[in-house]
């Protein structure tokens, strides 16, 4: 079971519009990504992608 965000904790979608914006990618890229995400959150039935495989869906994120 995964636990809760604090109530002040950015949720995850605009964490990652903040990470992209941070590293510089297009606004396209931006909506690319967050509908990709927005997507396989409801594929996997409305789970946190953390939740899904132990976190392992973010390995390969942090190579970029």
């Amino acid at each position: 079971m995964t636990k809760k965000p604090e109530p002040n904790e950015p949720r995850l979608l605009d964490r990652v519009r903040t990470e992209i914006r941070l590293r510089g990618m297009s606004y396209r890229t931006e909506n690319s990504y967050v509908d990709w995400i927005r997507r396989f959150i409801i594929f996997q039935g409305k789970r946190h992608p953390v939740s899904v495989q132990g976190g392992r869906v973010f390995d390969g994120w942090t190579q970029y």
